[in-house]
């Protein structure tokens, strides 16, 4: 269906300008996770330094947009070498039977967080998102909890906290 505004005549000729199609909303589920960029450009523009790379259902596999990014644009270019991630657990009940009082506490205050460790890889050339990363689930360890501020990537090892549980690259 189109819809038409009434007939505007320009010279002799009249002519019909479509109205705007109605406003449809984005709507984004609630479990979709944005992947964000830190622009650390010698330039700042007009974003807050802020790019967005893209929007998926897991925090892995943000991560692994987010190590693609970096192997495109970082400061060695076309890197496709595996790196660590450090992802923040969400599946993870925080106030559950097995948590102490003091990790309770901890997750309240905002001191601790429940974190997964694994592998970010690229696909090999023959496949078509050749040099895209991707999160190797077999690789991740869930439910560990350590301090807050440690969800990242991670080049050669991850924090203190979590190396025991990270896997060898």
């Amino acid at each position: 269906m189109v819809h038409q505004a009434a007939p505007r005549t320009r010279g002799r000729q009249a002519v019909r300008i479509p109205a705007p199609p109605p406003q449809r909303t984005r709507h984004v589920r609630a479990d979709q996770v944005e992947a964000w960029l830190y622009d650390t450009d010698e330039f700042a523009d007009l974003r807050d330094r802020l790019r967005y790379v893209n929007t998926t259902s897991r925090r892995a596999d943000a991560m692994a947009d987010l190590a693609h990014w970096r192997s495109f644009l970082g400061l060695q270019e076309d890197d496709p070498s595996p790196v660590l991630a450090v992802v923040a657990d969400e599946e993870f009940y925080k106030y559950g039977p097995e948590v102490t009082e003091e990790q309770e506490d901890g997750f309240r205050n905002g001191t601790l967080e429940v974190y997964g460790v694994g592998v970010l890889r690229a696909y090999a050339p023959p496949h078509r998102r050749r040099g895209q990363f991707f999160a190797a689930d077999e690789t991740f360890t869930w439910g560990l909890i350590a301090p807050a501020g440690l969800e990242g990537i991670y080049t050669r090892q991850v924090p203190e906290p979590l190396a025991a549980h990270a896997p060898r690259l």
